[in-house]
């Protein structure tokens, strides 16, 4: 009785849930489905074209027969290349069958975002063979005794970051899992 007590004019959502596969029969239902499920997949190839250069072509159409299109570097290209059997990459474009020109900027974003931080991954893997320290331990396991003063504090810098990042994280898991538990009191004092 204490729980119904508790949700007392909370509105319940069913929540993410295994579906049983299988044909939709409610109209509403199924549009509704079709065009998230399009949604996912697409977002999903493009991130898969961003993350690894790969090029994409996808066709999803619905049951009132409009057909989708998600390409990189556009769909045409992609399925062009592939009839012809021609091996040479094509040239990149920003097109493709379904994405708005705002799609397109907030790819080109997170392009270069991932860019900008490969480009520091890859510096900092070259700090660590330059320095010697690629011996499989994580970076913030280093032996400060050999560290000069400033090396020192970007150390104590990076790793007031990651204690920022981490506790977002817990946070933002702590939000989505609606937990009770209060946040966790700081165990670095920094």
């Amino acid at each position: 009785m204490a729980a119904v007590e508790k949700n007392k004019g909370k509105r319940e959502s069913k929540g993410r849930r295994k579906i049983e596969i299988k044909k939709i029969e409610n109209m509403n239902r199924l549009q509704v489905t079709f065009s998230k499920r399009r949604a996912g997949l697409f977002k999903k190839a493009g991130e898969l074209s961003l993350l690894t250069g790969a090029e994409i072509a996808m066709f999803a159409q619905s049951s009132h027969g409009r057909v989708f299109t998600f390409g990189h570097p556009n769909a045409d290209a992609v399925v062009e290349r592939y009839l012809t059997g021609d091996v040479q990459k094509t040239k990149p474009t920003t097109g493709c069958g379904s994405c708005t020109g705002e799609d397109v900027k907030r790819h080109l974003e997170e392009l270069e975002k991932l860019e900008a931080e490969k480009a520091r991954l890859e510096e900092m893997n070259k700090e660590v063979v330059a320095k010697g320290m690629s011996n499989g331990g994580f970076w913030w396991e280093r032996d400060v005794n050999g560290m000069g003063l400033e090396e020192l504090e970007q150390f104590m810098k990076a790793l007031k970051e990651l204690k920022i990042s981490v506790d977002k994280k817990v946070d933002e898991k702590a939000m989505a899992r609606g937990s009770s538990i209060p946040p966790f009191l700081p165990l670095l004092q920094l």
